[in-house]
């Protein structure tokens, strides 16, 4: 049982009396620990004079255990009614990290479940705790359609202001947003009397945009809570006016998660494919007219759309970014626009989910200049730096406008990496410099924190290789493929090596035996590593074989080599995007296929599993 000691320089001040006793503290420790405390005793207060605090309100034991965490910096927790109590007098007293400490053994003291997640979300918000919200939330969100189904009377019982934060989620768990919008009408009904004034509130919370037509004509425009209120009606007129034009490049809300698909966009000679593993469907969004824009080679998903840049030379020492964008919704495309810049482009990537990044360096035309400049090395005079910068610059749509987010000169002259960004972290595996006309190839992996600007050390990858393809998710890496010679490709028992993030270490993971040249990209569906691979065949003509092979499961930590077949082509078609999120409704309109029979592979039936899941490409 703790008690604050007295000694010979510092006794006890300070008498506190709770309901069911009192206790001795000392005035300087509890105004330090304690807002609450500090303004109370050092004060012109009755408490402060006297050094009698009167906080009856809590019993014994838990102003004990609060004692011991303000002299110590820790309690033991048993049980979840002492986190409760905990978490209750820490915000009372102001006291952050004891709050903090309480709400996190409440949630592991507490077995989440639908009977008492919402109870759970009342008190975590009642008494601001902020972590303990966001997984409350997260579980609530989640498991929605098994709440309501088994607590009806609590959901429907819930106040206007909680339904209202619940429907603005983007994570809210529905089978189709049709749903939410019955679900706004049964709640209405639970109190009509006392909740219709609410509608128009609760209403907004409605993604009209992504219900059907037919309901929203059928269901929604004719019900009398609509049409007796103007601006509902406007609403939804608005989103039928949109999916009668089409009018997706500016849309008010993004899809419920639960709502969207992964989907792969593959090109081929002059148009663009949408394809649907988990579905195993083909739509065929269009032509592709980027116009003087070229050849189109990759896409990178930011912000619902898809863009593409390409670096163009103007004169010596100088380039210009030029970027178009794409939006598979309309199947439109945005004139070509400019970017001059005086830094040469290394690598174009995507970070945070859909966020356009480049990595730009400085240009060196000397000796050991990189070769990606196209110079002959040997030709100039040798340059006394080790060291170049490099920039990290951000792609915003908005202005059609790069800036830079950071700098720095850890690479030196380091060419052949692997880039790979995770969250806020870039990965550089791997590559090559050059000692004198020989390539010296690195088995480093390095870390860089763009939200901290830090660099950090990682294990070394166990294979050194140059221009390897890599990919992340879930704390975990994958790199597949690369050169070890100028010559040689990685041997095929070395193709494929995975870090883990927990570790710091990698392990050779194994792949089904890909011919040289046949890989093209590493992506990721769903949590789930794939390699898109082409085989060329030459029966009855040439054609191209197009693969998807499975080779690791990030959420269940497995191995696995499932191969599909997803295409057979005349032409070679290139996989042009990372992973991106769309809403498969909006492609209902799509031409299927656009590919003769003989051209779509005999795929195997997709999975069971949630349909509305899949990884735009």
């Amino acid at each position: 049982m703790f008690m604050p000691k007295e000694t010979l320089d510092q006794a006890c001040d300070v008498v506190l009396i709770v309901e069911d006793g009192e206790l001795e503290a000392h005035k300087d420790i509890l105004s330090k620990a304690s807002p609450f405390f500090e303004k109370l005793l050092n004060s012109d207060m009755k408490e402060a004079k006297e050094g009698v605090v009167r906080l009856e309100m809590f019993t014994e034991s838990v102003m004990r255990n609060t004692l011991k965490f303000i002299y110590t910096g820790g309690v033991q927790i048993l049980k979840e009614d002492d986190a409760r109590n905990l978490v209750v007098i820490a915000d009372f007293l102001f006291l952050e990290n004891l709050k903090t400490f309480a709400a996190r053994a409440l949630l592991k003291k507490t077995e989440m479940n639908i009977s008492n997640c919402i109870s759970t979300l009342r008190f975590a918000e009642g008494y601001h705790c902020g972590e303990l919200v966001s997984k409350t939330k997260h579980f609530i969100h989640n498991n929605f359609p098994a709440i309501y189904n088994a607590k009806r009377e609590v959901v429907l019982s819930m106040a206007h202001t909680e339904i209202a934060n619940l429907l603005s989620s983007d994570e809210l768990c529905v089978g189709a947003e049709e749903d939410v919008f019955n679900f706004v009408l049964t709640w209405i009904e639970f109190d009509r009397g006392n909740r219709e004034r609410y509608f128009a509130e609760i209403f907004r919370h409605v993604r009209l945009v992504y219900i059907s037509r037919d309901f929203l004509c059928n269901d929604v425009v004719t019900h009398d809570l609509v049409k007796s209120n103007r601006d509902c009606l406007e609403l939804v007129n608005e989103a039928i006016n949109m999916i009668d034009c089409k009018k997706f490049e500016n849309l008010p809300f993004k899809p419920r998660k639960s709502l969207e698909t992964s989907a792969i966009v593959i090109s081929d000679k002059n148009k663009l494919m949408c394809y649907f593993p988990v579905e195993n469907d083909w739509v065929t969004l269009g032509k592709i007219r980027c116009g003087e824009f070229g050849t189109l080679r990759n896409l990178f998903p930011c912000h619902g759309k898809l863009y593409s840049t390409k670096v163009r030379p103007t004169a010596q020492d100088s380039w210009e970014l030029v970027t178009v964008g794409y939006n598979p919704y309309c199947n439109t495309w945005t004139s070509p626009v400019s970017t001059h810049e005086n830094r040469y482009v290394r690598e174009i990537f995507v970070a945070n989910g859909d966020e356009i990044y480049a990595l730009l360096s400085v240009p060196c035309f000397l000796s050991h200049e990189p070769l990606c400049c196209g110079r002959v090395s040997g030709a100039h005079p040798l340059c006394p730096k080790n060291k170049h910068l490099s920039y990290i610059t951000k792609y915003k749509p908005e202005s059609n406008s790069w800036h830079d987010i950071a700098s720095f000169d850890y690479l030196d002259l380091r060419q052949g990496f692997c880039l790979v960004a995770q969250g806020n972290f870039i990965y550089f595996v791997s590559g090559f410099v050059l000692d004198g006309d020989q390539r010296k190839y690195l088995n480093e992996v390095d870390r860089y924190d763009f939200d901290k600007n830090q660099w950090r050390k990682l294990a070394n990858i166990q294979v050194a290789r140059e221009w390897a393809s890599g990919a992340a998710t879930n704390g975990k890496i994958v790199i597949f493929g690369g050169d070890v010679s100028k010559y040689h490709q990685v041997s095929q028992n070395c193709q494929c090596e995975l870090y883990d993030e927990t570790t710091d270490e990698w392990h050779f993971i194994k792949t089904l035996k890909i011919r040289p040249g046949s890989f093209t990209k590493l992506l990721i569906i769903d949590g789930k590593i794939h390699a898109f691979c082409k085989e060329e065949k030459r029966h009855n003509g040439r054609r191209f074989d197009h693969k998807l092979i499975e080779l690791y499961d990030s959420d269940n930590n497995t191995q696995s080599l499932i191969t599909r077949s997803i295409l057979s082509s005349r032409f070679r078609c290139y996989a042009q995007s990372p992973s991106v999120k769309v809403f498969r409704g909006f492609f209902n309109n799509c031409k299927k296929g656009n590919l003769s029979d003989d051209e779509l592979a005999g795929a195997p039936s997709a999975p069971a599993g949630n349909k509305k899941k899949c990884s735009v490409l």
